[in-house]
């Protein structure tokens, strides 16, 4: 678990987000596809649920 967002703001999808006129810090849906060496192949911010899984595997 990230309670304090350490790992999230690492990886930068701890923001600010705003909903119903009002802003606050929440984490922004993401994926993240790493290679067998530990590089990251693929980054996308902002993602939808139904899309995400094929974009990461085209990034392969």
């Amino acid at each position: 678990m990230d309670a304090d967002h350490t790992i999230s703001e690492m990886y930068g999808t701890w923001q600010e987000k705003t909903n119903y006129g009002k802003t606050y810090m929440g984490i922004v849906r993401s994926h993240f596809v790493i290679d067998e060496t530990g590089v990251l192949v693929d980054v996308s911010y902002n993602v939808k649920a139904d899309v995400s899984p094929e974009a990461a595997l085209a990034a392969l």
